[in-house]
């Protein structure tokens, strides 16, 4: 099985654009007593929104059984431990489930120590150190052997490794060892896409975080565009450019004229609010560029320009706005930053076409509506991340369309993505409404999904 396995990757031509993912392979030793030890090995997948999944493998040193678990992993950030920048521990999400070999007491269930790490405008995080739970309760440490960051195209040279975690038919297994799925070179789909990116990049309070989210946004679905051979038609509104005009003319015919089979998506990171006596949930987008402008004559509810959007007829509409949801002058509260490994700002190449048809490319319109914010609450983020929101919704996106276990539903999408925003948002502090117990951001997104799925 190797031998075929090594003949049939001299066929591969991989062509990997980026990554999201990183991969580590851990060996770690523990001493139970002063005379016996076990090695534990640590296949880890680490996925941009700081979940994580382990498989650990080892030998049962009271009978010679060779075991395998795999253990669901999540950030720490809202756990009481490793909230520091600098330092996070990747924890247990579930309990642990035998693969090869029974339940016993010689599986020790594991934490992961993150460190920092930063390069030029990036982060990411790396593991330093493992520890495991002893029985008595106590966290103890372990003897790092080795330790290996790997990315999706350096896997396919190592099937040995891989297949003493994976057996070939798992779906994981195929995921890396399946050629790429992407179209050829230049336009070969009929369907357009239609972008339109608006961000408050200069205003000294939220521009770092706006203008992350600009390049984010714009690497994620111009990327997506290009490996589904698609063209793209993009707008984008920024810096001096920012204005309530700009927008009016983007999103109006015939800067905008989609036909029935093309995408739309426009997308809003800056400063929001709410008059006290708007009816809609979601809030208004403001479009000034000095607080000697009229606010009232230079905002834009996110609804009108959502329906306007939908009367032009694209086959699929999606209008996010990331933006406080609240009362007029709130500064915008700012959270930690989220365990995410290298490459997270990066897209990556394997399409998975099947959630791509049914997402991209479905028989009948959908339209979606999305607020960062409910009534009366603030959208929290920061410089490195941008939006919380924006970012979850990304890594979900991302799980979806190149991914090799997802779902094919906006509903499941977005409503994972408000999970995980609403959870990282704990880290920020608000006051009022907006504040939870302990003063934390109370941030849960405003979904509508047209027709449901």
């Amino acid at each position: 099985m190797i031998a075929g396995m090594l003949f049939f990757l001299a066929f591969l031509c991989f062509g990997f654009q980026s990554h999201a993912q990183s991969y580590f392979f851990l060996e770690n030793k523990v001493a139970l007593t002063e005379s016996t030890s076990i090695h534990y090995s640590t296949f880890l997948i680490l996925e941009r929104d700081g979940t994580a999944n382990a498989r650990i493998s080892y030998i049962d040193p009271s009978n010679g059984d060779s075991c395998l678990v795999e253990l669901p992993m999540a950030d720490s950030i809202n756990t009481g431990m490793g909230n520091s920048d600098e330092t996070r521990y990747l924890v247990s999400a579930g309990n642990p489930r035998f693969i090869r070999g029974i339940n016993n007491s010689v599986f020790a269930m594991t934490r992961i120590i993150f460190k920092k790490q930063v390069d030029g405008d990036n982060s990411f995080y790396l593991p330093s150190a493992v520890e495991f739970k002893r029985t008595d309760g106590n966290w103890a440490g372990s003897e790092m052997i080795s330790q290996q960051e790997k990315f999706l195209p350096d896997l396919p040279k190592e099937p040995r490794r891989l297949l003493a975690f994976y057996k070939p038919d798992e779906a994981f297994f195929k995921y890396v060892f399946t050629p790429l799925s992407r179209g050829p070179s230049g336009i070969t789909r009929k369907e357009k896409l239609f972008l339109i990116v608006v961000a408050n990049t200069t205003d000294s309070s939220i521009g770092l975080s706006s203008k992350k989210d600009l390049d984010n946004v714009t690497k994620t679905f111009t990327g997506l565009a290009k490996d589904l051979g698609m063209e793209v038609i993009a707008t984008y509104i920024s810096g001096d450019g920012f204005s309530k005009k700009a927008v009016e003319k983007a999103i109006s015919k015939p800067t905008l004229n989609p036909s029935p089979i093309d995408i739309v998506v426009f997308y809003y990171s800056g400063h929001g609010f709410r008059y006290a006596d708007d009816t809609s949930r979601y809030p208004r987008i403001s479009l000034r560029t000095s607080p000697k402008m009229a606010r009232s004559k230079n905002n834009l509810g996110i609804e009108e320009i959502y329906q306007q959007i939908v009367k032009l007829g694209a086959r699929v509409n999606i209008v996010l706005s990331d933006c406080c949801n609240e009362n007029i002058g709130i500064p915008r509260p700012v959270g930690k930053d989220i365990l995410g490994p290298r490459g997270a700002e990066t897209w990556p190449g394997k399409l998975n076409m099947d959630n791509c048809n049914a997402l991209l490319f479905p028989e009948k319109q959908v339209s979606i509506l999305v607020g960062s914010a409910e009534i009366n609450q603030l959208a929290s983020g920061n410089p490195n991340m941008g939006g919380f929101f924006t970012a979850f919704f990304r890594a979900e996106l991302e799980k979806s369309l190149y991914g090799y276990q997802s779902s094919k539903s906006w509903k499941n999408m977005l409503l994972s993505a408000k999970e995980k925003a609403r959870q990282q948002a704990l880290t920020a502090l608000c006051s009022g409404e907006a504040g939870g117990p302990g003063g934390r951001c109370v941030q849960r997104a405003e979904i509508r999904i047209v027709p449901e799925q």
